[in-house]
């Protein structure tokens, strides 16, 4: 009797243990399932912004050179200018096919790989255009783990600068 009895409240106790188990796993899982809402809430207010200006390339590569994000404006031009229908995974440095804008693409990605924030303006003879590029390198701590570029057309702003000056050498 005194045996069965032992078994008993050991029973007892591992029946509550299991009760607490349960209600702490119940907990986490409602937990986690709040932190997922606030991600994809975050996700969708983070594409809301990066889509917005019209104006405005984005995209983003890993340390290995393959893009990790884009925005809708930046898949669009590469699409309609240079016929190349980007992924997520795909190779930046493999997919351009202009030697020189290749290079250049390659020594500012490692750049800013490296740690560097800059801004460089590069013009596209095949497509006449001129190309404002903020580099950023993002960080995970201390860490480089890639890198976000904005890119934007000044094209125009080049041009009137230019006839700006022109005026102003007129004039002088």
């Amino acid at each position: 009797v005194q045996s069965l009895l032992k078994v008993k409240d050991y029973n007892d106790v591992m029946n509550n243990y299991r009760k607490e188990l349960e209600s702490e796993v119940i907990k986490m899982n409602e937990e986690l399932k709040q932190s997922n809402r606030a991600l994809a809430e975050q996700n969708v207010r983070l594409s809301a912004i990066i889509n917005s200006p019209e104006d405005i390339l984005v995209f983003s590569l890993d340390r290995e050179y393959r893009y990790t994000s884009f925005n809708e404006n930046y898949r669009l031009a590469m699409k309609n200018e240079w016929q190349i229908d980007i992924q997520i995974g795909l190779s930046l440095p493999e997919i351009i096919t202009v030697p020189v804008l290749k290079d250049a693409t390659t020594s500012s990605t490692n750049r800013a790989l490296a740690g560097e924030h800059f801004i460089e303006v590069q013009y596209q003879p095949a497509l006449g255009v001129w190309w404002e590029l903020n580099w950023n390198p993002i960080r995970d701590r201390d860490v480089v783990i890639g890198l976000s570029v904005f890119i934007q057309d000044v094209t125009e702003r080049r041009r009137s600068k230019e006839l700006l000056r022109g005026v102003r050498r007129e004039f002088s």
